[in-house]
């Protein structure tokens, strides 16, 4: 009787995760969207902390709660230990920095609550990948796409989405079109993997692409039209092909095309003119100074000392280094390579998987080439992982 009931009970649980995992992903994509979009036009007041924050502590607590009996039931897996080393080790280092009040007194507090949101929406993706039933929410995530590319497409002045950022009463940014994006490519993917028909699919893909377009954030819609080129490729190769000789023509005939549409995105074709990438420039050349003069510790807080700004990291993976060390880049460049492998050989069998796959892709070219360290989403690909694995050792 005893034994029937512990079953009982663990399948509670576990439907409880799956449940929790499926609310907190949509939040943290269309909720977090609306919210942004909300604060962004003025409609609503914006708070002292983040939706995706606040959600995601909420997220990890509830977790915790189903977790308490399960501690023991874990599962060791070489992934699963260097994630948690990982882990572990950012907040460890965050923790003793703050004490010893690095980088400054003017700063140590703001990196040590950016470091706490990195670490816990990092965690809590990385549950809510595992866990998560897509299948199961296919009606409200289809819904829910429509309803923003209807808000993004009905909502465009001068090429761009009307939107401001929104701050806080203490000046922190709490709303903006990046955040926009990064929700609406999660909830792209949520739809792409729930759609089973491949044609369908391409048609979701290229409206959001669409989108991702007018919202105006350069990192999000680069990595949207790579997974549209990657599905394209994929399901029709002769097609794509054809799609690529033909642009490839145009461009030599008239390169004068990319230079016609005032758009952030098209400054991308003329980066040597964009102040965005010059600041960045500035800002990875004092980064990689900082890791060569001190390669195994980094330099906590770097960005400080050059720009008297906390936000002016090195726009990719090597922010890791800079912050926190050689080590825990290590880690770090790891569990992403591993969780590629993984979700690559599974791929083979699963259409669902092989979209988290091409989402892989990109966020690995967005770390390369324009994303900090605190770009939590990587956890997601980290979490999808880890479940392929389990499914794998259950088989």
């Amino acid at each position: 009787m005893s034994q029937s009931s512990d079953l009982s009970f663990s399948s509670n649980c576990l439907v409880a995760k799956e449940r929790l995992s499926n609310f907190y992903l949509w939040m943290i994509s269309a909720g977090f969207f609306l919210y942004n979009y909300l604060i962004g036009n003025n409609y609503l007041p914006a708070g002292h902390v983040g939706l995706y924050s606040f959600s995601s502590l909420f997220y990890l607590c509830c977790m915790g709660y189903l977790y308490r009996y399960d501690l023991g039931k874990i599962r060791f897996d070489l992934l699963l230990f260097w994630v948690t080393i990982f882990i572990f080790s950012v907040f460890l280092l965050t923790i003793v920095y703050y004490l010893f009040d690095l980088p400054s007194s003017n700063y140590s507090l703001s990196l040590f609550t950016a470091n706490l949101k990195f670490i816990i929406q990092y965690t809590s993706l990385l549950f809510a990948a595992y866990f998560v039933k897509v299948g199961r929410m296919r009606k409200v995530i289809l819904y829910s796409f429509v309803l923003l590319s209807c808000l993004i497409f009905s909502n465009i002045d001068y090429n761009y989405l009307i939107f401001t950022y929104g701050y806080s009463a203490d000046s922190n940014l709490i709303a903006s079109y990046q955040g926009m994006a990064s929700s609406y490519l999660m909830l792209l993917i949520l739809l792409l993997v729930a759609t089973r028909r491949k044609d369908v699919k391409l048609l979701f893909a290229f409206v959001g692409m669409v989108a991702l377009f007018f919202i105006g954030a350069r990192t999000q819609f680069v990595m949207g039209a790579m997974i549209f080129t990657l599905m394209l490729f994929k399901y029709h190769p002769k097609f794509t092909f054809i799609l690529m000789f033909i642009g490839g023509i145009s461009l030599c005939f008239y390169p004068e095309i990319l230079l016609m549409h005032d758009s952030r995105i098209f400054n991308l074709f003329h980066l040597a003119h964009d102040t965005s990438f010059k600041a960045r420039i500035q800002m990875f050349d004092a980064g990689i100074q900082d890791i060569i003069n001190h390669p195994i510790l980094g330099v906590y807080g770097g960005q400080v000392y050059y720009f008297d700004d906390l936000g002016s990291y090195i726009h990719n993976a090597l922010s890791v280094w800079r912050q926190f060390g050689v080590f825990v880049f290590l880690v770090y460049v790891y569990v992403i390579m591993r969780s590629f492998s993984a979700l690559f050989i599974y791929a083979r069998k699963s259409s669902s998987v092989e979209i988290v796959l091409f989402y892989a892709i990109a966020i690995i070219v967005g770390l390369t080439f324009s994303q900090n360290y605190e770009n939590a989403t990587v956890a997601f690909i980290v979490g999808a992982a880890l479940r392929c694995l389990s499914i794998k050792e259950k088989t």
